[in-house]
């Protein structure tokens, strides 16, 4: 099993503990673990997405804000685009998710695809 931690929102006392605790339950469970760095940025493509291991967790708890970093937006499908003209322009990328689940969802069925799809639209993505 694969799982994906993200963090969003401001950042909170604790983030740190959560994702490491989340992290070792997981790693001790024998699942893989991926940490989506900024939130939906990570999985757009425009930040990294990581593999957390106990090393990497590893004395984190007592940092503050999140090693994964946050983001605070409204509508995570909506980003700022640049123009040729060199202004930005707010589009609807809800699409390219849809893309990038597919490209991931190749091991998966077609149905687990859509059902990925879904889980992104309604914004509780997951990342396999």
């Amino acid at each position: 099993m694969r799982i994906a931690i993200s963090t969003g929102g401001g950042d909170a006392p604790g983030l740190n503990a959560v994702i490491r605790a989340a992290a070792l339950s997981a790693i001790n469970r024998g699942w893989e673990v991926l940490g989506i760095k900024r939130g939906f940025a990570g999985l757009m493509g425009e930040d990294e997405v990581i593999t957390l291991t106990k090393d990497s967790v590893r004395g984190i708890a007592h940092m503050g804000g999140t090693i994964l970093r946050s983001t605070n937006r409204g509508n995570p499908f909506f980003y700022p685009r640049k123009q040729a003209d060199g202004t930005y322009k707010e589009e609807d990328r809800s699409d390219e998710l849809m893309e990038n689940a597919n490209r991931s969802a190749s091991t998966r069925s077609s149905r687990s695809a859509v059902t990925a799809h879904s889980t992104l639209r309604a914004g509780c993505a997951t990342r396999e």
